[in-house]
């Protein structure tokens, strides 16, 4: 009697076939990625909305005044501690005795001179 390794063992070199389930589960994969890559994406949806415009160029102002409004709210604190914990008059007031850099017109801005709080007119949220 002869012995000799079985053919999976590798040693006479047999090559088994590929595994279909394999085959068949890359083709599964290719058709989902493609299927989901026909489909129209949610960006050009909302560029080809007639708002997309004015959403996109509205936003560099609102930084702005979002920026503007940490700048004022700062020379607010500042005033505070130079002049002995008084709150100024005005935004001009404050503007001019800070040396405040800000962009936007002061009157974008609702200052209420009891408190010291200052809002945004047109994103009163901020």
């Amino acid at each position: 009697m002869v012995r000799a390794p079985a053919c999976h063992a590798g040693s006479c070199e047999f090559e088994s076939r590929h595994s279909r389930m394999k085959h068949l589960l890359i083709y599964l994969i290719l058709i989902v990625l493609l299927v989901g890559c026909s489909g129209e994406s949610k960006v050009h949806k909302k560029q080809s909305n007639q708002e997309a415009p004015e959403y996109i160029t509205s936003q560099p102002k609102k930084v702005q005044i979002k920026l503007d409004l940490i700048v004022l709210r700062s020379g607010v604190k500042m005033y505070k501690t130079t002049h002995e914990n008084a709150i100024p008059p005005d935004l001009k007031t404050l503007k001019e005795t800070q040396t405040l850099k800000i962009t936007t017109p002061l009157d974008e801005y609702n200052y209420d001179s009891t408190n010291g709080e200052i809002t945004s007119k047109t994103y009163p949220k901020l």
